[in-house]
């Protein structure tokens, strides 16, 4: 029952499956992954971000990389150049030249005499490149810069929105990103006025598409981009999308209620965008794509009765008259077409076909890395009018990869032009299965069961089981990689479930991927129904012969470690079911004092309907809510991680749930991180998580 520092880093841990060795934490953790993928628009090249890890456990090095690609004229790949520490940007339409980013700077490369320049400095200095877009006429880039206010050092601080962030993070909140335009050329930037800040500047919600901040017209004497009123986090639906003229200055707001993801059609003739909710349950993130027609003025939206599948959709481009976007369905993760008409109507979506290269089947995997960023899925015109697309792809037990394909018609093809993780092609990952069970109502559940190989009936009956839940709790676990680990923090569930545990991930409600109604349905309910899913989905396995009722450990991370705090405390009571041991991490304990010292307490109301305070009521549901107001129930082992420097879950909630555990001798260890925020990024810091995840639970099953 101690604290530990996570700078004293552990062995590494090997599991070994039913047939040798099996996957490990160090196989996962030195993965490299898939980033943007961009093509050219003469169809000669292609650039595709890499991100790697290297090393051994306890020195483990993170780095990327740009990788530009010569295409042959069949369109396969023929030969790649690296760009160490860069990723790409985007071809300029002419294709002769490419931009990339390198810590921050905005580089460009020429290409003549049939090869490509060293890399040239164009952004201005001192100053950090967010997102860039070349313009029509190549000849010009607009940049976003941030601007970072750094206060003046003072004795006392004047508590206001902003400095909860500051004080938990020690780095000043950014007043805000402004737009620039840089001449190619001469390497002059010059400033253009905007509403607010360009993009999400500062602190933002990472749930929303970052990187869709502006969009060239085609006449390139206009930019349509999205800002922020606030770079504050609690005012994350002060949003909005605006036209700025670029000779004269003055913007014109096409939307302001929570706006975002501009871009101009090819023709310069419509704009689309999506618009969230403005009210109400914000946090369930109900999207709507909006089309503005710049001779009209007007703006046409897609009806909650005619809206994309999920209500969820992140922009991609035009093709044609169809706006293109991913979209999550159940735990695929797919892509599609939204038709509009010359008015600006949108009329109706379509799933968009890909044909895979073996052994990839369509439709069963996720696109673009499944997590809403726009930085993953691009569409270029070409030079014969056709659309590119460049994208990342992935399935359950094949690796991510970066693919090209054109458009044609409502269907595509696609070519791989990557080849990472080839040791991977040898290892027998565990198929998994996407399962169902019925919660309250009779509503039935989804979630994606991994089984240990080679057990009989028998030994499945005995076999110990993980319920893993997710963070968000607009979130959800999907048909990625299961070689990269869980959503959130990924938790070496592969690793786990071939050294003999039995592994489910529901998508409970709340949860994206099967629409706006059910991913609001935990509203005014946090730690109630959802909570319910989790827990029947436990006594579903243990019915269906697939588990030991004694034997049933749960992990979570974030909304998910809420769920494992709430667990500890009444699993037994609501569930009749006493938990082997539990693994929480980023966790929430106490609805309670959560407000007002997150980062983002008006996601308290956003749900809740109001505060603690509102009513005795509201205070006590939220009471009943909290696993911190349980504890007196509390016997399950558990291990605990937290960021010293989290402020989306600040760390006491995890103080008071430890002396609480430490009181009542439950047995508990409880690994802190400094200098992390709400989850690890250091990888060291990241495979002490797992390495000591699977130490507890097999010390303890």
């Amino acid at each position: 029952m101690a604290i530990i520092a996570a700078w004293a880093v552990l062995a590494g841990v090997w599991v070994v499956g039913a047939e040798g060795a099996g996957w490990t934490t160090l196989d996962q953790a030195t993965l490299s992954s898939i980033g943007g993928v961009v093509p050219s628009a003469d169809g000669a090249w292609a650039c595709h971000d890499v991100s790697s890890t290297t090393g051994v456990t306890g020195n483990l090095t993170s780095g990327g990389e740009a990788v530009v690609t010569k295409l042959s004229k069949g369109g396969m790949w023929a030969t790649a150049t690296s760009l160490q520490g860069r990723t790409c940007v985007g071809f300029s339409p002419d294709s002769l030249s490419l931009a990339v980013l390198a810590s921050g700077s905005l580089e460009v490369l020429t290409f003549a005499a049939g090869a490509w320049s060293p890399p040239r400095v164009v952004s201005p200095a001192a100053r950090t490149v967010l997102a860039a877009r070349y313009a029509p006429n190549s000849k010009s880039i607009a940049v976003s810069l941030a601007a970072v206010a750094v206060p003046a050092p003072a004795l006392a601080w004047t508590l206001v929105d902003e400095v909860i962030i500051d004080v938990i993070t020690k780095v000043p909140t950014a007043a805000g990103n402004e737009l620039y335009i840089v001449d190619l050329a001469g390497g002059a930037a010059s400033h253009v006025p905007t509403v607010g800040s360009v993009g999400f500047g500062g602190w933002y919600i990472s749930c929303w598409p970052q990187d869709s901040q502006f969009s060239w017209s085609a006449d390139g004497l206009s930019i349509a981009y999205s800002f922020s009123r606030s770079t504050l986090a609690n005012n994350w639906t002060n949003t909005g999308v605006a036209v700025v003229d670029i000779a004269s200055g003055t913007s014109k707001i096409l939307n302001d209620a929570t706006a975002f993801q501009p871009f101009f059609h090819p023709d310069g003739t419509r704009i689309a965008y999506t618009v969230a909710d403005p009210t109400g349950y914000t946090w369930a993130q109900t999207w709507h794509i909006c089309v503005y027609v710049v001779a009209t003025g007007s703006t046409q939206c897609s009806p909650h009765s005619n809206g994309t599948l999920d209500q969820m959709p992140t922009l991609a481009g035009w093709h044609d008259d169809q706006i293109l976007y991913t979209e999550q369905a159940g735990v695929s993760v797919n892509l599609f077409a939204f038709t509009v008409d010359g008015t600006g109507a949108l009329l109706q979506w379509h799933r968009v076909p890909i044909q895979f290269p073996a052994p990839l089947t369509e439709g069963n995997g996720v696109i673009g890395g499944g997590f809403r960023s726009t930085s993953r899925v691009s569409v270029v015109r070409s030079a014969w009018g056709s659309s590119r697309l460049g994208f990342s792809y992935e399935q359950p037990v094949v690796s991510q990869q970066a693919f090209l394909a054109t458009l044609n018609g409502s269907s595509a093809a696609a070519i791989q032009i990557s080849s990472i993780n080839a040791a991977t092609l040898s290892h027998s990952f565990i198929k998994p299965s996407v399962v169902s069970w019925p919660s309250d109502n009779n509503l039935m559940i989804d979630g994606i069961l991994f089984l240990p190989p080679g057990l009989t009936a028998a030994e499945l009956a005995v076999a110990p089981a993980i319920v893993f839940t997710h963070c968000g709790p607009a979130m959800a676990v999907m048909a990625t990689f299961q070689g990269y680990g869980s959503v959130c923090a990924r938790f070496p569930l592969e690793a786990l479930a071939e050294a003999g545990f039995v592994v489910l991930q529901p998508n409970y409600r709340g949860s994206t991927g099967y629409g706006a109604e059910f991913r609001r349905a935990d509203r005014n309910d946090w730690g109630g129904s959802d909570y319910n899913d989790v827990m029947t989905g436990a006594l579903w396995l243990i019915k269906q012969g697939f588990a030991d009722k004694d034997h049933v450990s749960h992990i979570g991370w974030s909304y998910g470690g809420y769920m494992s705090a709430l667990a500890m405390g009444t699993s037994k009571t609501t569930h009749g079911l006493s938990l082997r041991s539990i693994v929480t991490g980023g966790t929430l304990t106490d609805l309670i004092s959560h407000t007002g010292t997150t980062d983002i307490s008006a996601i308290i109301k956003s749900w809740a309907g109001g505060y603690h305070w509102t009513s005795p009521e509201m205070r006590a549901m939220m009471m009943d809510h909290s696993g911190i107001y349980h504890v007196e129930n509390a016997t399950t082992p558990t291990l605990m991680f937290h960021g010293v420097d989290d402020p989306r879950m600040p760390i006491s909630q995890s103080f008071q749930l430890h002396f609480a555990l430490k009181s009542r001798e439950v047995p508990v260890k409880f690994v802190t991180f400094p200098g992390s925020g709400h989850i690890p990024g250091n990888p060291n810091q990241i495979m002490v998580v797992w390495n000591e995840c699977i130490a507890w639970l097999n010390q303890w099953n």
